[in-house]
């Protein structure tokens, strides 16, 4: 791959020549294919039936959740998830000043939801509206984080650790109940994070 890539470094011969230069996009689209919208419905549904486990209990869901795409891609996906599993769509509430992609990001220092201050505007919005979370996403939506309104009013942002902890745990949890042979359920971590999910595979009688 990477001599490939060497290979070619120096655009081919007259390839400027197909592409409009204002949108750098192909002048002749009949032969192109954009795959966004079966990507898009194909992962949803994917996810759905691979996580889903309890889409009656979705619909009652009274909890009221602020998202924000930190002006990036993840909207779609999101809220799609959401729909397809079931949650009523009053329960989710966009931050529309981050909603679409902005290469800006004019209303951020800085676009990571990690970042002290990223998420204030959908704190505020949270608070205005009396959400319980925040969720967001970072500009490609590649990282998720999630904010946990307190008694105090005050919000609770999860670490990577916790946030890792939490799934991991929900998916042991649902594996047990199904009767899942313990050994075939395979925990993984990455070098820098917590060990929680040893412990919870320890728990569980799960190969870490």
């Amino acid at each position: 791959i990477e001599a490939k890539i060497a290979d070619n470094l120096t655009p081919w011969k007259d390839a400027l020549d197909l592409l409009d230069l204002d949108t750098c996009l192909l002048k002749d689209k009949s032969k192109t294919i954009d795959p966004y919208d079966d990507a898009l419905y194909t992962y949803i549904d994917q996810m759905y039936h691979e996580l889903c486990r309890f889409p009656d209990l979705n619909k009652d869901c009274h909890l009221k959740f602020v998202y924000t795409a930190m002006q990036g891609v993840g909207l779609p996906f999101a809220t799609g998830l959401m729909e397809k599993f079931g949650f009523p769509k009053d329960c989710v509430s966009v931050v529309e000043a981050q909603a679409h992609p902005d290469p800006e990001f004019s209303t951020v220092a800085f676009p990571n939801p990690e970042e002290k201050g990223a998420l204030d505007m959908s704190k505020q919005q949270a608070l205005d509206e009396d959400a319980d979370y925040v969720l967001a996403n970072d500009p490609d939506a590649d990282r998720f984080t999630s904010c946990e309104k307190q008694k105090d009013g005050s919000w609770h942002q999860f670490t990577g650790d916790e946030l890792g902890t939490i799934f991991g745990d929900w998916q042991l949890l649902m594996a047990h109940r199904r009767g899942v042979d313990p050994k075939n359920c395979l925990v993984i971590n990455s070098t820098v994070s917590s060990k929680m999910l040893k412990a919870l595979s320890d728990y569980y009688g799960g190969v870490y």
